[in-house]
């Protein structure tokens, strides 16, 4: 049985080969340029982030930055009976008012006194009293005016000090409480602290004095009587849920609110009883993110934010190990997040902070899932301050599908170039497979050919070089084959053509022998005149029951052919006569369709005349006794002519020699008279086929 691969053409093997192979190394091309781009894109998301923070980072300087996240400088906090909250800027004297509603502080343009380090509020609306830490020397501040007045000294140091309203006294804070006048400023006494307090505020709701000791960390209660502790409580911050430690920079009490507020890098209220310290319901940093300072370095961060398509741009710092606290931020609505608001680090990107924080270098990050602001990449720069050391960080956030919509480019492109390399390689495939099958088609058509007997086939084939090669060899073989096989049949052909006429001999000998009329017959049948070489005719005369017939027919070009013609027409008028009998009549009927292309006319002879019938005119000719010559028309087989005494029908060809006729009344006999003429030398090369019958003797 034959197998299946057999009948597998050779352009569907190359296809199943060929096809699936080019597809595998496309496949695997595309892969790994597809890993090639997909790298490109994140290397390239890498960069510009790493670019961008760098730059932020850059134009950022530290002491404007340290102004903006750091805690103020403030010396001095004091509860205004009026309502707000004063506070002095110790590094440049600067009154500040602060609402303790909001806790935005407003910088109110009066300078006090070189030196002022402290301030607290005289008891009255709008009336403070300010001192120098360093000197003790104390001056009146009124706040309506806008003017200050010499007051008194104190013993310095003076880290702090507060007013006791209605009792005109007030404590100051450094290595002793001292309780002084607070109309003269004279001590009234003094008591050791165990502990250097950097604040103090009187609670007249409670009678109690509060102080802040040097750390910030611990507010202690104080008995103002004999300067011992009473209270010490840790302060801290309860963030969700969890404690973590504080610290301030001053104290003051509102009466009027029943609150005791504290200074950090933001307003924040103390809780006395728990220690605990909270901002909220306040700005952070006092507000100073609509202060002119934060909007000089937002604007242009705003600015490259929005050409670069960030999600977020800002700054931040790293307190510990994970903790968060944010600077700068140019987010909008709901994803800004406020100066000093926390955070808490991802774990993966722990260790590449703690390096940034280390030894200052660029951390990027990974593509990580923020519970809070999405899916983003990141990365961050270091901002130094003057000594070199890390201050700070610049963050610059793009969110992923940014970078998924690049690496789909990159995958569509590469599927795009997949495609196209299949298209392109198949098509090859596909014209390589052809091209060769076709190739091997017209061989194996070629072959058949030259198997059917054509050895001229053309074989149209190109490449592959090997194939034209064959193709050639080929055309070649079967050309020198063709050769061979026509000098074979030339040599067949005259072996043939001896065999052919020793058969056609053999076949002439079978047939009966041409009549030929008695010496005293009506009627002569023969040649006149020389004629060519190796040429004969198909002309002839039989003999029939009582009579002859007689036919011209044109000679061949083949001598052979002719007799061989000749022989088959006496054939077949012997048979017709053999089946007619003595139905002359019927005879002449049925020899009228034996008329071909090659018999010009008939002649049937009988007792009651002479019946002719011609293809053309000029071949029955009527001699009369005075030698005029008549073409005979309308004769037919079936109506006998007799000729009129002395006249001569002649059956014949055109160029008969007519002049050479002897006169018939000298010839008693139509084969004397066809003799007599014989005799008579014609013109040479003249021919005359004839049936002669002389009037009266037929």
């Amino acid at each position: 049985m034959k197998s299946r691969s057999a009948s597998v053409p050779l352009q569907g093997w190359l296809l199943t080969g060929l096809l699936p192979g080019l597809g595998i190394f496309v496949l695997i091309q595309a892969t790994l340029l597809y890993v090639h781009l997909r790298e490109v894109v994140v290397g390239g998301f890498d960069n510009e982030l790493a670019g961008i923070s760098t730059t932020v980072a850059g134009f950022i300087e530290p002491a404007d930055y340290e102004r903006l996240v750091g805690p103020p400088p403030f010396g001095g906090l004091a509860a205004d009976p009026g309502g707000d909250l004063w506070a002095v800027d110790r590094s440049d004297y600067q009154l500040w008012r602060i609402s303790p509603v909001t806790g935005t502080a407003v910088d109110t343009g009066i300078v006090a006194p070189a030196g002022t380090g402290t301030i607290t509020s005289a008891g009255r609306p709008r009336r403070f009293v300010l001192a120098d830490d360093q000197t003790g020397i104390a001056s009146f501040f009124n706040a309506d005016a806008g003017s200050f007045a010499s007051a008194f000294t104190l013993e310095p140091p003076v880290s702090g000090f507060t007013v006791v309203p209605g009792q005109s006294e007030l404590f100051t804070a450094g290595r002793f409480l001292h309780r002084v006048s607070a109309e003269t400023g004279t001590n009234l006494s003094a008591f050791p602290l165990a502990l250097h307090l950097r604040s103090l505020a009187w609670d007249s709701r409670h009678g109690a004095l509060w102080g802040l000791d040097a750390t910030g960390e611990r507010l202690i209660s104080i008995n103002p009587r004999t300067g011992s502790e009473q209270v010490r409580s840790r302060l801290h911050r309860v963030v969700a849920g969890m404690n973590s430690p504080a610290a301030l920079e001053t104290i003051a009490y509102d009466d009027a609110r029943d609150t005791l507020f504290g200074t950090d890098a933001s307003l924040e209220r103390i809780d006395p009883a728990k220690g605990i310290v909270s901002s909220t319901g306040f700005v952070a940093g006092f507000g100073r993110e609509q202060s002119a300072l934060y909007r000089h370095y937002a604007e242009p961060m705003r600015r490259i934010r929005s050409r670069a398509k960030l999600a977020y741009l800002y700054t931040q710092q790293v307190e510990g190990r994970d903790r968060i606290r944010y600077g700068l931020d140019v987010s909008d609505g709901t994803q800004h997040s406020t100066l000093l608001s926390t955070d808490t680090v991802r774990e993966a990107d722990v260790n590449g902070l703690q390096r940034l924080l280390t030894v200052g270098s660029i951390y990027v990050s990974g593509i990580e899932r923020w519970p809070v602001w999405g899916v983003l990449k990141s990365a961050y720069a270091p901002i130094f301050d003057d000594r070199g050391h890390v201050q700070s960080m610049v963050g610059a956030d793009i969110r992923a599908h940014q970078i998924q919509t690049e690496i789909r480019r990159a995958l569509l492109l590469t599927f795009s170039f997949v495609l196209a390399m299949l298209f392109s390689t198949g098509l090859v495939s596909l014209a390589v497979a052809r091209r060769v099958s076709a190739s091997l088609v017209a061989l194996r058509r070629a072959a058949l050919t030259v198997g059917a007997g054509d050895f001229s086939p053309q074989i149209n084939v190109r490449r592959p070089k090997d194939l034209r090669q064959l193709a050639d060899r080929f055309t070649a073989a079967a050309g020198r084959l063709r050769r061979e096989l026509d000098e074979m049949k030339a040599n067949l052909s005259v072996h043939q053509e001896a065999r052919d006429r020793d058969r056609l001999a053999e076949r002439l000998a079978a047939f009966p022998a041409l009549a030929a009329p008695p010496a005293d017959a009506g009627w002569a049948w023969g040649e006149i005149g020389p004629k060519p070489a190796g040429t004969e005719t198909a002309s002839g005369a039989v003999l029939i029951a009582q009579g002859a017939l007689a036919w011209l027919a044109r000679a061949g070009a083949d001598p052979l052919r002719a007799t061989e013609r000749k022989a088959e027409i006496a054939a077949v008028v012997e048979a017709l006569a053999k089946r007619h009998g003595d139905d002359l009549e019927g005879l002449a009927l049925a020899l009228n369709p034996l008329f071909s292309s090659q018999v010009e006319a008939w002649a049937l002879l009988t007792a009651a005349g002479i019946g002719a019938a011609a293809r053309r005119p000029g071949l029955f000719v009527k001699v009369g006794a005075d030698g005029t010559r008549t073409e005979v028309t309308g004769a037919a087989l079936t109506k006998p002519l007799r000729p009129e005494p002395g006249e001569t029908l002649i059956l014949s060809t055109p160029n008969a020699p007519f002049d050479a006729l002897p006169d018939p009344s000298l010839v008693p006999a139509a084969s004397g008279l066809f003799a007599a003429w014989r005799a008579v030398a014609p013109p040479e090369g003249t021919r005359a086929f004839a049936v002669l019958v002389v009037g009266g003797e037929s």
